[in-house]
């Protein structure tokens, strides 16, 4: 679309501009006649203008325009020149008169500042923590992660348990060399991740959905670890070891990548490997020239790949070695094999302790593989020992997991090797109501004068995990304070801004309490009950939002309280969509578990607007009163099945986010400056050769999850859509050949991996750059089914505020589509500490707004950022009525 390159002129101009600095010419006059208000004023620069009408008590009372001056700006600007000429009719924003006199307000070039973080309290981890170690200069490191959904952190805490950074995902100011062989690209001077996982924000290959895990660490204390086994949305991945910089990226010397563990094999269907039981040890020799290894994974897709025996590699190895280095293929019970081995642990000594988990006992063998002595423990797991005292530490937990039973976990204390009869010390035992084990890792830390066991306790589902240290008094280990304060956010996707009441509400993934609520006043986090999977505010103050797998939205008080429609005390819904077409009805469902649907959002007037999609079939756009009348069917009908995310301006204007590429190979494929670093063709399982990094994943993360803003009129619009000559497929919605009847005006696009072609008729332009949307037209993995989807928001201008995950941003279009600003750049949580006004984003997801108050949701540094729109020049005029 001709449109497209006007957004990337204006986007150059207004950053040249911001540079330089813009000013007024001639600032602004106002010229009356007949109660018709002419304003004209001068710039010094091509910049973006914002005009609004402000009456005697300080209040805007009129949004007049704001936008990008040069070829494309909205009206009433006009276009190619400075000199402005802008009228007001003497009304207000809904057509009312505007008694007494006012001035005009002209702001110039709008750019963003941090004001401060909410919710980002440090000491809250996320609802999964997978490994604990302790560093060698005593640091505690927590490793966590989502099974299916994969998001993975890798945070450092000094040895009393006190946060002090984050090491996964890495900061924006890790050096390049520690950043090759992770990948990044640099567009315009600006250093950008490459993202291997688009649905879980992971800007390193091999780290989504990492699981239980011992942490090593070689000579000069950068992390040794086992990567990650799948996601729903990567499945089959290779295993690797990984060795991480403790204070982000990899080694210089290392490199990212150690020997390969399992081959990449690619699709598994369903939930892939995201529901298999795993643990991977590794133990280095006290000389760091050996490390030793064992991957337990238990699942249907692992099975044959079982082996009864650890391997013993050198990080240079490419592969493991042919012969386990102890035990077998096959299970057994003897000295010299194992039945299910699985936690590792080395002494000072160089000798080897092996948790022979099926046969209920520990093992220990000299570094050369010596059998030497063993103990009876009930589930060993993970082993530690003291390398000072020979004392052995075993955490035992039942990974069969008997339904049957109450399971048991432990940590215990042994006394050491060199005492010849190995006799338990200490011990600490937990029984758990439901069938999960409570006691899931630890880590031993001897380097101080206090041995203390650091111990992750997993309660219940839908609840966060605990980190503690069992304090070690000879004969007994004291429990000593929980290191997570759970009062702050755990995963945060949409929020919302709440101005009658001050406050943003924030729903929470995966959470029991998935709602919270912040005090803007005090940034004070608590839990919200909603009976909502997510939420909306109304301008008068209500709440709305959907429930349920058959999309209901519900209409509640302010205060939670269930209010409902008139005469639809249950809400609205769920709804028919028509028949698909073997003539069953197509039913409106959420798009996830606990997640909401699509989108859906208000109107200034009061009006709200609902995407309704079926599974893989159709979806359209409604139009609501404010009392859950439907106003307007199919206002926007055929919408694509990945797409989401919705807003509506004063004007009705609707902008609605979905997946979109040029029918040209020609035309610049992605947002600009991206076409050279990212590949515009799509793979499958591995099956198709690729260089690095691409070859690490199994499908082009940019092409399914990087979509466009699309603008429609308050007419509304259509797409049709069918797949394109060639396409075998039989999955989705689509016709299989292209109509007879597409308007002439219609525009051609593609979507997702270029396998379905949409005409679109009655769009105003598209914008590239929202993300992430989930393609349509594909069925294999969670790709195309994905229950990732942004939200965005507008204001009185009419100005787009629509996350850009790919360039860690939130967008600032006007009503034109021109580029005004940019929001944010690439970090990790700890970008307030180098420089206190910079918006760093580590996966923006949602964006609401009061006034001219930003608020970002960011998923993966777990904190909302709140976010000032702020003017590099401003001038007011008086106007006399």
């Amino acid at each position: 679309m001709p449109r497209l390159a006007v957004v990337i002129c204006s986007a150059l101009m207004l950053l040249c501009a911001h540079l330089q600095g813009v000013t007024f010419k001639k600032e602004p006059a106002v010229t009356s006649k007949a109660g018709v208000h002419e304003i004209s004023f001068t710039l010094s620069d091509y910049t973006d203008v914002t005009v609004a009408i402000v009456d005697a008590s300080g209040t805007v009372v009129r949004h007049l325009v704001s936008g990008a001056l040069g070829k494309n700006p909205p009206a009433p600007l006009q276009a190619n020149t400075l000199s402005q000429t802008v009228t007001w009719d003497g009304n207000d924003d809904f057509g009312k008169k505007v008694s007494g006199d006012c001035q005009v307000l002209v702001k110039l070039g709008v750019y963003s500042k941090l004001k401060r973080y909410l919710g980002d309290d440090k000491q809250v981890l996320s609802m999964f923590v997978r490994a604990i170690s302790v560093a060698p200069n005593g640091d505690l490191i927590l490793l966590g992660s989502e099974n299916k959904w994969g998001r993975s952190w890798v945070r450092r805490f000094d040895n009393q348990g006190k946060y002090k950074n984050t090491i996964v995902p890495y900061p924006a100011n890790t050096p390049k060399e520690r950043l090759k062989d992770i990948h990044y690209f640099e567009i315009n001077g600006e250093r950008i991740p490459y993202v291997a996982n688009a649905q879980n924000g992971s800007t390193q290959s091999f780290m989504s959905a990492l699981r239980e895990q011992d942490i090593s660490y070689d000579k000069d204390g950068n992390l040794i670890i086992s990567s990650a086994v799948g996601s729903l949305s990567n499945h089959g991945p290779a295993h690797y070891l990984l060795k991480i910089h403790p204070e982000g990226g990899h080694p210089v010397k290392d490199g990212y990548m150690g020997p390969q563990i399992i081959n990449e094999r690619g699709f598994f269907g369903g939930a892939g490997e995201s529901v298999s039981n795993v643990f991977s040890s590794t133990a280095c020799s006290p000389d760091y020239k050996w490390i030793y290894l064992k991957t337990h994974i238990a699942g249907w897709s692992y099975d044959k790949l079982r082996t009864h025996g650890i391997y013993r590699v050198t990080w240079s190895d490419k592969k493991l070695p042919e012969k386990l280095f102890i035990g077998k293929k096959e299970p057994g019970n003897d000295d010299y094999s194992f039945n299910m081995p699985i936690g590792i642990g080395v002494d000072t000594k160089g000798n080897i302790y092996v948790c022979d988990h099926g046969n209920a006992r520990v093992m220990i063998y000299n570094s050369e593989g010596k059998f030497l002595n063993k103990f009876t423990v009930k589930d060993p797991y993970q082993v530690k020992i003291h390398r000072k005292t020979g004392e052995i530490y075993v955490l035992s937990r039942d990974i069969k997991q008997n339904p049957t039973k109450k399971p048991l976990s432990s940590v215990r204390k042994f006394s050491a090797l060199s005492t010849g009869d190995i006799k338990e010390l200490a011990s600490v035992v937990t029984q758990e109501k439901r069938n999960t084990p409570s006691f899931k890792a630890m880590a031993l830390d001897d380097t101080g004068a206090d041995t203390k066991i650091w111990v992750v306790h997993h309660h219940r589902y839908m609840s966060a995990d605990s980190v503690y240290a069992l304090y070690d008094k000879g004969t007994a280990l004291e429990r000593g304070e929980d290191i997570n304060n759970r009062n702050g956010l755990l995963f945060p996707l949409y929020v919302t801004a709440d101005e009658k009441n001050n406050r943003v509400i924030v729903k929470n993934f995966q959470e029991k309490a998935s709602f919270k609520q912040i005090d803007l006043k005090t940034n004070e986090v608590t839990d919200f009950k909603l009976q909502l999977d997510e939420v909306a505010v109304s301008p008068s103050g209500h709440l709305l939002g959907p429930s349920g797998w058959n999309v209901r939205m519900t209409l509640f008080e302010a205060d939670g309280k269930k209010k409902g429609f008139p005469g639809k005390p249950k809400g609205i819904g769920p709804w028919k969509l028509g028949a698909d077409a073997k003539g069953k009805d197509v039913i409106a469902k959420v798009k996830g578990a606990g997640q909401g649907g699509r989108g859906f959002t208000y109107d200034g007037h009061g009006n709200f607007y609902v995407i309704k999609m079926g599974q893989y079939q159709k979806a359209q756009i409604d139009k609501y009163s404010a009392d859950g009348e439907l106003l307007k069917e199919k206002l926007i009908d055929n919408l694509p099945y990945g797409s989401g995310g919705i807003a509506v301006d004063f004007q009705g204007n609707i902008y609605v986010g979905t997946s979109l590429r040029p029918m040209s190979d020609d035309e610049e494929f992605w947002p600009h400056g991206f076409d050279k670093h990212v590949p515009k063709y799509g793979w499958k399982y591995y099956k198709k050769e690729r260089p690095a990094p691409w070859d690490r994943v199994y499908y082009n993360t940019y092409m399914f999850y990087w979509g466009s803003v699309v603008k429609f009129g308050p007419e509304g619009g259509k797409f049709t859509s069918w797949r394109p000559e060639g396409y075998t497929g039989k999955q989705g919605a689509y016709l299989a050949a292209k109509p007879t009847d597409i308007p002439k005006d219609a525009q051609l696009f593609r979507t997702g991996y270029l396998n379905v072609v949409h005409a679109i008729t009655g769009a105003k332009w598209i914008y590239k750059g929202c993300s992430p949307i989930p393609t349509d037209g594909e069925s294999w993995g969670d790709p195309s089914c994905s229950c990732w989807n942004i939200r965005m928001c507008t204001d009185p201008y009419g100005r787009v505020f629509t996350p850009n995950a790919f360039r860690f941003s939130v967008e600032m279009i006007d009503t034109n589509g021109n580029q005004m600003e940019r929001i944010g750049r690439y970090d990790n949580r700890d970008s307030a500490e180098r420089d206190p006004e910079k918006v760093g984003l580590g996966w923006p997801f949602s964006v609401s707004r009061i006034g001219e108050t930003l608020y970002i949701c960011d998923m993966v540094n777990n904190r909302i950022a709140e976010v000032d729109l702020l003017y590099q020049a401003e001038a007011t005029a008086s106007i006399k009525q």
